[in-house]
């Protein structure tokens, strides 16, 4: 079983029932509409200006467009191609996936879910899962080729394009468990919002020294309701 975050009360509690400290897991995203974030975020106050002219300028410093030669396709569960895989270095382990497991993100009726396919010159290169929030869209999940893994930015940067296109989506958010994710988001022009520790239930040989890389679908996450706020 796998922790992640929590109030004070939890965090206390979590190691007398047997969770272990296992890692950080951090939130980011990227302003999309920054005038459109400001109208909708609550409270207003002073700062409100600053942010939205910091937030213009990190969305202009990072332009979004499609890398030369990459497309998007919409993609069934039944499609998700058993090539792809983590495409992150190892030691590293993450979660299992099959086509049941995407079926039930994209029949869900409270939380739209999306999975594309990633293609390069015509040829699957990956595949991700948009969920969408109130003004925000969610790389909940996203992966490719096992000896890939430094095509990890474009891939990040085409995920966001995608979510971009949706008029209603100020923001862009995923999450990062790994040194490589952390850095290749931020790379895609994404920013820090927020840290949380992870606390491991295991008898400790299920990782055998291997980072975890854990992303939304791996829980809940991607069904939270809350709306965007200022980075």
């Amino acid at each position: 079983m796998i922790a992640t975050g929590g109030s004070g009360i939890t965090r206390r509690i979590l190691p007398v029932i047997g969770f272990r400290p296992h890692g950080e897991l951090c939130t980011f995203a990227r302003p999309v509409r920054p005038l459109r974030q400001a109208l909708t975020t609550k409270p207003r106050n002073w700062r409100l200006p600053a942010r939205v002219l910091r937030n213009t300028f990190w969305r202009l410093s990072s332009p979004l467009s499609l890398p030369r030669g990459w497309s998007v396709r919409p993609l069934a569960p039944e499609d998700v191609p058993r090539s792809c895989g983590l495409g992150l270095l190892p030691p590293t382990a993450v979660t299992a996936r099959d086509t049941g497991f995407y079926r039930y993100f994209v029949d869900s009726p409270s939380t739209r879910h999306e999975l594309f396919g990633l293609e390069k010159s015509r040829e699957l290169v990956g595949y991700f899962c948009l969920a969408f929030a109130p003004h925000v869209a969610r790389i909940a999940d996203l992966w490719l080729p096992l000896d890939e893994g430094r095509g990890l930015v474009r891939r990040l940067r085409t995920a966001a394009v995608v979510a971009a296109r949706e008029r209603d989506v100020h923001e862009v958010s995923a999450w990062a468990s790994t040194a490589l994710g952390k850095e290749a988001l931020r790379r895609a022009g994404f920013r820090l919002r927020d840290r949380a520790a992870v606390s491991l239930f295991d008898d400790r040989k299920i990782l055998e020294g291997r980072t975890l890389h854990a992303q939304m679908l791996d829980c809940d996450a991607s069904f939270f309701s809350g709306k965007s706020g200022p980075i």
